[in-house]
């Protein structure tokens, strides 16, 4: 216990002892650290209170949205990514953010070119490259599908829904070997809709609109 509370004062510490750039970056990975976690009310409130004092901050206002979003506030969401846009139009996680919400509202030509200006701002962005699987998967373009889901595992190799996402595209496109491959990837990156796979892949969950 001792130890615990040692920690947490050395912690406090460090913080207040950073520059107000760094000290702002350590308090919004704190919060992604909920976010990542799942904790998405407790996130909520600590990024509305750091945005209260820090209105210009790009990265609270998109992580904001990426909250919003899993809170189903779609509209507060995409007015989040906006404010985020505002202070960088090249901000490459919140036009993805943007891609998703115009997505759930069923634009998937809007959603896209959402994808694709977030590469153009920033060309390495994994996540872009697989939420473009999620729309050639819509689309029933399947080849594109692979084609976006290989290039967003080769930049980067440890993120599970990334895995998933090309495991689907594999399977729609009739790789099995490389379905169950990715899947057994996912699986083992602890890929929190892991049990969705196998239902998508014997056509028990349905991803398409018809």
């Amino acid at each position: 216990m001792k130890t615990k509370i040692a920690c947490f004062f050395f912690c406090l510490l460090f913080v207040f002892s950073c520059n107000d750039e760094t000290r702002n970056i350590l308090i919004i990975n704190q919060i992604d650290r909920l976010f990542q976690e799942g904790k998405y009310e407790q996130a909520k409130t600590s990024i509305d209170s750091f945005i209260n004092l820090n209105s210009k901050n790009e990265l609270a206002w998109t992580l904001k949205g990426q909250i919003e979003e899993k809170l189903d506030n779609n509209q507060s969401a995409a007015e989040a990514y906006n404010k985020a846009l505002e202070i960088n139009p090249k901000a490459a996680k919140a036009l993805t953010g943007m891609g998703i919400i115009s997505r759930k509202n069923g634009d998937y030509d809007q959603s896209a070119g959402y994808y694709y200006k977030a590469i153009k701002a920033n060309p390495n962005y994994a996540p872009a490259y697989s939420s473009l699987v999620t729309i050639e998967l819509k689309r029933k373009n399947f080849e594109n599908a692979v084609k976006f889901g290989k290039k967003g595992y080769l930049l980067e190799k440890e993120d599970p829904v990334i895995i998933a996402n090309l495991s689907i595209a594999y399977h729609f496109f009739g790789d099995t070997v490389n379905r169950d491959r990715y899947y057994e990837m996912a699986k083992k990156l602890k890929y929190r809709n892991i049990k969705a796979l196998p239902l998508i892949f014997i056509g028990e969950v349905n991803i398409f609109d018809n």
